[in-house]
């Protein structure tokens, strides 16, 4: 072994390090270049099965759009029976019908210390009949509790619809 002397050896270890080190950083570049590329694969998966749901609801919304919910009964049993089965109606403070055309019926009604899930509740099944609407909305938020609100709301039913 006379044929490799130290000077040989060092140029042969610094050799056999610097392929080492290319190794590793070749390997960790191909491993974190192959988690992106997982990770990118899966986030356009999840993107994908999102889309799908709002292609399926916009279908719906257009399905059901042709045909929505007509309210038949009158605007006052509507709002008997949606406060009542909330146990709403104690918060009706004031409820009038409004003075308006033959074609529409209108109410005008405050109710106080509503919380966020019942003003929301309120509001969803009027929008669900499409021959009812929203003619003037105010809510205020009360002052001795904060999480409450007060809401004055003015409903309009079309006859002619």
């Amino acid at each position: 072994m006379k044929w490799i002397d130290t000077n040989n050896k060092e140029i042969l270890y610094i050799n056999l390090l610097v392929i080492i080190v290319i190794f590793f950083v070749f390997y960790w570049t191909h491993v974190l270049v192959s988690s992106k590329i997982a990770d990118t694969k899966s986030n356009i998966d999840s993107l994908k099965h999102r889309l799908i749901n709002v292609q399926e609801l916009v279908t719906d919304i257009k399905c059901n759009s042709s045909s929505p919910f007509e309210l038949k009964k009158g605007l006052l049993a509507f709002i008997q029976q949606v406060t009542a089965y909330k146990n709403l109606s104690d918060k009706i403070s004031n409820l009038q019908t409004v003075n308006s055309s033959s074609n529409h019926e209108t109410v005008s009604m405050k109710l106080e210390s509503l919380n966020l899930e019942q003003i929301i509740y309120i509001i969803k099944h009027i929008e669900q009949y499409n021959n009812l609407y929203i003619k003037h909305l105010e809510i205020t938020k009360r002052f001795d509790d904060p999480q409450l609100a007060d809401m004055t709301i003015q409903i309009v039913k079309n006859n002619n619809i």
